[in-house]
């Protein structure tokens, strides 16, 4: 390799490495901002995707208008970034109006500029390459390959080195040094071709090739890099929505898109864009299968088909946009599509899905969209005929009118139901998947009978509302009498429709589960302190309230406030007994602007599905938390969840804080209490000093001291990688 290639290859290596490794880092630092829901990253990602697309603008207008400057604008700007100072931590209180907005704007003054000059690095580098004299100048394309590696380095090296072992605020000094040295790598780079880019701009080369582009090939551009790009976002969403919203599963789908790219683009191919067509409905029709039955375990095979179907949709996607690449001419404006289609993609998860959709009906639809513009080998290819409309609406009226069949005759949930409802028009789509446009279509179709009919759903679905922080479901039960609120795949509250039984706490929050002893202990030994309540779900804790207790719920997301007060579904807030109040916003913000010494009692119970927010788990937020108590006032924590030991970094850090700390596991249910409404829960109480704890509580046995094995989480480092685990 000569000298001219190694520094090119090099400079869109580093610059790539550095682009991808401060996207997962200032998504974090905007997570506590915004109650650490899920929705961070598809915010973030838009904004990079937007950030990406205003980069490869700047990059295809500079080559074609002004060459000769452009190397020298370039490093003005790169030098003008240290000047500005950004990667500073925003400030203040942000609005809960328009998060999406909101989140765009805080990383544009975090980091927009030097985002937006390392954006623009890969394709007007590759430009000035194919004005040298080097033998591959002409088809500069395989440098394309070195940004999709340096990419996908610096995306795993942050979860795996740089999280668990810096600080935040380091991590951002640090990546200033590394924009730095990109900066430098990119004037030795101008500095080998600026000669040349001065003698093109005075005296144009004669074009060695005069191909034109289409306009259906460049909306064909557009739309293969939109599938992908809606595809990453939708897969990142269910699975940072069930587990946690942290870096690790914001990465591995950013990854996997990323080798998408690199064996698509590479000069040794693995596969073709045909053969990779083959094989699309063959992960692509169970997976549909799942998804309409809401599968969620087991959650390792269920989250690597996800993922493996969007890897090989992005791949066969890629495959055929690398099948299509135009001359070195017309490079910039081939990536400047590239990336419009992939800003189109994150905005319409971002922005216009919430909209539209009360679910989040955006991740099939993808699939069934790259699904129809995938090449197939078996036939002419995706061309539209009239014909595959038909198909379409043959699958949707045999999954509605099947759902409706079994339903009305009562048929119930199993084996024989599925193959009716859904399994039978899953077989006329595999019958279209010859033709990639059909058997689009035909995926659409069943997606769209299913959520239509509502061929999951055990029960009926009242009501579906979604925000910024999820989509939340009502849904009534008349099988086992009940309502449940239902967040994501995870049940926020129960309560039964029986009068006589009307306001009984259930889930979580029994009388029989530690919730439930804690404040029934409290009621009987006549304690009458303030309550806070961070996290509202269905209300159920309200139920516990009696005359002269003033009880407050913190609750970030409208929707759920709506439910569980004003929709007249939930009677545990409405009926209570104690005075309540609500505040919207952050928990943790919204406490913190509270009087110090308020309250008497603490709850900590936000989830998102089954995703914890980290901010509010902290040694910094107990710390705030503790000034909010009164002088023998106790925290308690619902610990609960599927994916994460979260009981034993409490614990280390309570020690940390002189706090004592207990835990009790009431992790076994009985069938028999499963169908009355309960469900398995774990909690801690924090307290100053053991005596602060009601003597009936600490005297139970249930309640022990809990394992210490985690490091303490801080808001300057958190490693939710440690606390995983992914045995259930």
């Amino acid at each position: 390799m000569n000298r001219s290639r190694a520094v090119y290859t090099f400079a869109i290596f580093f610059g790539a490495f550095m682009l991808f490794c401060v996207e997962p880092m200032v998504a974090k630092v905007m997570l506590p901002r915004y109650g650490g829901s899920a929705a961070i990253w598809n915010a973030s990602l838009l904004f990079f995707q937007v950030m990406l697309l205003l980069g490869y603008s700047y990059a295809h207008l500079g080559a074609r208008f002004w060459p000769k400057y452009q190397p020298i604008v370039h490093l003005i700007l790169i030098a003008a970034t240290f000047l500005f100072h950004p990667m500073s931590f925003p400030t203040g209180t942000p609005s809960t109006s328009h998060p999406t907005l909101n989140v765009l704007f805080d990383l544009f003054r975090l980091c927009g500029l030097p985002f937006f000059l390392l954006s623009a690095g890969a394709p007007m580098l590759q430009k000035w390459f194919s004005s040298t004299t080097d033998s591959h100048a002409s088809d500069p394309y395989f440098l394309y390959a070195a940004s999709n590696i340096g990419s996908l380095l610096g995306l795993l090296i942050y979860p795996i080195l740089i999280e668990p072992n810096i600080g935040l605020h380091a991590q951002l000094t640090d990546w200033l040094g590394g924009f730095a040295i990109n900066g430098l790598l990119i004037a030795l780079a101008a500095a080998m071709v600026y000669q040349v880019l001065i003698r093109e701009a005075v005296e144009p080369a004669v074009e060695a090739d005069n191909q034109s582009i289409k306009t259906s090939t460049r909306i064909l551009w557009v739309a293969l890099a939109f599938a992908p790009s809606s595809l990453l976002l939708g897969v990142t969403t269910y699975l940072t929505t069930n587990i946690a919203p942290i870096p690790l599963l914001w990465v591995i789908p950013l990854s996997l898109y990323l080798i998408s790219f690199i064996l698509a683009f590479s000069k040794h191919k693995i596969a073709s864009a045909g053969v990779l067509g083959r094989f699309v409905p063959l992960i692509c029709t169970p997976l549909a299968l799942a998804m309409i039955l809401e599968s969620t375990q087991p959650l390792i095979p269920l989250a690597i088909f996800h993922l493996g179907a969007v890897f090989l949709v992005s791949w066969a996607c890629n495959a055929r946009l690398d099948d299509s690449r135009p001359s070195a001419k017309h490079l910039t404006e081939f990536f400047l599509l590239i990336a419009l289609g992939g800003a189109l993609g994150g905005a319409f998860n971002a922005i216009v899905a919430p909209l539209i959709f009360s679910t989040l009906f955006e991740y099939p639809l993808a699939l069934a969209i790259g699904c129809a513009l995938v090449l197939s080998t078996r036939s002419a290819g995706p061309n539209w005929k009239k014909s595959d409309s038909y198909w379409f609406f043959g699958v949707l009226v045999l999954t509605v009118f099947a759902t409706y069949i079994t339903k009305s005759s009562g048929l119930a949930p199993g084996p024989t139901r599925t193959l009716i409802t859904i399994g039978l028009p899953a077989i006329l789509c595999f019958v279209a998947s010859d033709r990639p446009t059909r058997f689009g279509l035909c995926l659409a179709g069943l997606f769209i009978g299913a959520s239509f009919a509502q061929t999951a759903s055990d029960g009926t679905v009242i009501l579906s509302e979604r925000s910024f922080y999820g989509v939340n479901r009502v849904i009534s039960d008349s099988k086992s009498n009940q309502i449940k609120l239902v967040h994501g795949n995870t049940v926020h509250g129960i309560e039964k429709l029986d009068p006589a039984h009307i306001d009984e706490p259930l889930t979580y929050y029994t009388k029989s589960g530690p919730i439930g002893e804690i404040f029934t202990d409290l009621n009987q030994i006549g304690w009458r302190q303030p309550v806070a309540l961070v996290g509202m779900g269905a209300g159920s804790l309200a139920s516990y309230g009696v005359p002269g207790e003033q009880m407050t719920f913190f609750e970030i997301d409208p929707e759920v406030i709506h439910i569980a007060s004003k929709s007249g579904l939930f009677h545990f807030i409405p009926d209570s007994k104690a005075t309540i109040s609500i505040v919207q916003g952050d928990g943790r913000l919204s406490l913190a602007a509270q009087t110090d010494d308020q309250f008497g009692l603490i709850v900590l119970d936000a989830f998102t599905s089954d995703s914890i927010p980290v901010h509010l788990l902290t040694q910094d937020a107990i710390s705030m938390y503790l000034t909010k108590l009164k002088p023998h006032g106790f925290l308690a924590f619902h610990v609960s969840n599927r994916y994460l030991s979260l009981a034993p970094v409490l614990a280390r850090e309570a020690t940390n804080l002189g706090l004592v700390a207990f835990y009790n596991d009431d992790s076994y249910v009985t069938d028999e209490e499963i169908q009355n409404g309960k469900r398995p829960s774990q909690w801690m109480i924090l307290v100053r000093k053991r005596s602060d704890l009601p003597k009936s509580l600490w005297r139970n046995r249930d309640w022990l001291a809990p394992d210490m094995a985690q490091k303490g989480w801080t808001d300057d480092y958190s490693n939710v990688l440690s606390a995983l685990h992914l045995g259930s």
